[in-house]
C-alpha cells in the first residue's frame, strides 16, 4: 500500500486521527528512503600486480584473485573495475614523476602545474600540484549536509606535504594534510558527544513509538470506528508498529555510540601501520554512524613508501627495492603478498561500515566506498589502474561485478561518485578528459 493510499484510508475511515500526532508516521517510509547518502575514499600506493588483481570470469560470475581473496566476505557488494586509465602521459615529466601526478590526479581528474623544483638527489617533484580540487570536496561543498564536519581526511603515515604525499585538494595547489593521530581524531570528533544529556534525553524521546505515546487516542479511535475501518486500521497500526521498528534502528542515535579512545601508539613508526589503519577505521565508521560527516577520505602512507612491511616479514624499501623490481620472482611474491594485505585492511574498513545496521541494510548499503592508487603498476604505466567501488547497493550502485571500463579515463568514475550523492547535474570532473556522462554501468 503507498502513502497516498494510506492517507485517502484514514481520512475516510477515521478523519479525527488526520489531525493527531500520528499523522507524521503517515511519511515515515519516506525517513527510510531518506538515509544518509555517504561518501568514502581509499588509497593505498604503488599499485598493483595486474595479473594477480584481476578476477577471473566476467560480470556477476567473476572469480576473486589472490590479491582480493581477503575480500570474499563483501563480494556481492563489490564493483572490481578493469580497463580504467589516469591521464597522465600528457605531462612532458611523466616518467620523472609518475607518483606525484598520479597522486594529485587521483580524485582531482586536473592537470598538474609545471614541475618547479627537484629534491637534490631525487626525483621527487616539489612543486608539483593539483590545478583544481577533489572530487569529495566538491561534493562536500555542494552537499551543504549541516553536519559537524563538512568532510573527514584521515591518514596512516602520510608523510610530509608535497605533491607526493597529497590527493585530496581544496583548490588549486591547495591539498589537505590528512591526521594521522587517531586520538586527536577521536577528541576532535566525539569530545563531549556523550555529555549532552539533554540532547540524549531528547532523542530518548523521539524515539519512542508514536502510537504508545498517543495510546489513549489510539484506543479511542479503534473503539469508535465500525468492524470494516477498525479491521484497516488496526492493520494500518500493525503495519507503523513494524515500521517505526526499522525506523529505531535507522536513526543516528540508535548506531551513534561514541567509541573507545583509541589507544596511544607512536603514529611514525612503521610497525604500527596496521593498527593505525584499523583505528582511523572505526573513527570513520563512528563518524558516518554518528551522522558528523558524510563526505571521508583515508589515505595509507603515499606514492613514495619507501619503508619495509615487518608485521609481513618483509624487512626492505617497499618503492625502490620492491616496485621497481617486480618483474623479478622474489620482488613480484613480496609484492603480491603486501597488496593482499591491502585488500585486508580493506576488507576491515568495510566490516566496520557493514556491521551498523540500517533498516533492513547496512550502513555499508548507503555508502560508497572507492579504493584507488595512483599508478597501475610498479612499473610506473597509467593504464588498467585499479579501482574497486564497495557499498552503496541501496541507492543504486549494480554490485556484485567485475566491470570493464573498456579504456576510459578514470574520470567517469569520479562523475558518478557526484551523481551517486545526488548530484545528478554533474556530468564532466577535472579538465583531462573531454568527454562527459558517468562511468557506464555502475550507477542503475
Amino acid at each position: 500500500m503507498n502513502r497516498f493510499s494510506r492517507r485517502t484510508m484514514l481520512k475516510s475511515a477515521v478523519a479525527p486521527l488526520v489531525a493527531s500526532p500520528l499523522l507524521p508516521l503517515l511519511e515515515a517510509s519516506a525517513q527510510v528512503a531518506s538515509m544518509p547518502r555517504r561518501l568514502l575514499l581509499v588509497f593505498t600506493p604503488h599499485g598493483t600486480i595486474y595479473d594477480q588483481w584481476k578476477p577471473g570470469g566476467a560480470d556477476t560470475s567473476f572469480t576473486l584473485s589472490p590479491i582480493l581473496q581477503p575480500l570474499a566476505a563483501h563480494r556481492s557488494k563489490l564493483v572490481v573495475i578493469d580497463g580504467l586509465r589516469i591521464n597522465g602521459t600528457y605531462h612532458p615529466n611523466c616518467a620523472l614523476a609518475p607518483h606525484p601526478i598520479g597522486m594529485a590526479t587521483l580524485w582531482t581528474g586536473c592537470r598538474v602545474n609545471d614541475i618547479e623544483t627537484v629534491v637534490p638527489g631525487g626525483n621527487v617533484p616539489v612543486g608539483v600540484w593539483s590545478t583544481g580540487p577533489s572530487i569529495d570536496q566538491v561534493i562536500a561543498n555542494r552537499l551543504n549536509a549541516g553536519t559537524r564536519f563538512r568532510s573527514l581526511e584521515l591518514g596512516v603515515q602520510t608523510s610530509i606535504s608535497q605533491a607526493a604525499f597529497r590527493t585530496v585538494y581544496t583548490g588549486a595547489r591547495s591539498a589537505v594534510n590528512p591526521q594521522t593521530d587517531p586520538r586527536a581524531v577521536y577528541t576532535s570528533l566525539f569530545s563531549g558527544i556523550n555529555a549532552d544529556a539533554a540532547r540524549l534525553a531528547r532523542i530518548r524521546f523521539e524515539k519512542q513509538s508514536m502510537i504508545d505515546v498517543h495510546k489513549a487516542e489510539v484506543d479511542a479511535l479503534v473503539r469508535r470506528a465500525g468492524a470494516h475501518d477498525r479491521a484497516k486500521l488496526e492493520a494500518h497500526l500493525t503495519a507503523l508498529r513494524d515500521l517505526e521498528r526499522q525506523l529505531a534502528q535507522n536513526t543516528a542515535a540508535g548506531a551513534c555510540q561514541s567509541p573507545a579512545m583509541p589507544g596511544a601508539l607512536a603514529t611514525g613508526d612503521v610497525a604500527n601501520r596496521p593498527e593505525l589503519f584499523d583505528q582511523q577505521a572505526s573513527l570513520i565508521s563512528a563518524a558516518f554512524a554518528c551522522d558528523l560527516t558524510r563526505v571521508a577520505s583515508l589515505q595509507f602512507s603515499n606514492g613514495h613508501d619507501n619503508v619495509p612491511y615487518p608485521w609481513l616479514g618483509y624487512q626492505g624499501a617497499h618503492h625502490d627495492n620492491l616496485s621497481h623490481d617486480e618483474g623479478s620472482a622474489g620482488p613480484r611474491a613480496t609484492r603480491v603478498q603486501i597488496c593482499r594485505w591491502f585488500s585486508q585492511k580493506f576488507a576491515v574498513l568495510l566490516d566496520r561500515l557493514d556491521a551498523v545496521r540500517e533498516g533492513t541494510g547496512t550502513m555499508l548499503d548507503n555508502t560508497l566506498v572507492v579504493w584507488g592508487t595512483e599508478v597501475a603498476t610498479g612499473a610506473h604505466t597509467f593504464d588498467n589502474v585499479p579501482f574497486i567501488v564497495a557499498g552503496g547497493g541501496a541507492r543504486g550502485v549494480r554490485s556484485g561485478r567485475l566491470l570493464n571500463a573498456g579504456g576510459a579515463f578514470h574520470h567517469r568514475l569520479l562523475v558518478s561518485l557526484a551523481q551517486f550523492m545526488g548530484q545528478t547535474d554533474v556530468t564532466r570532473f577535472g579538465d583531462l578528459d573531454t568527454g562527459t556522462g558517468g562511468l557506464a554501468g555502475l550507477l542503475a
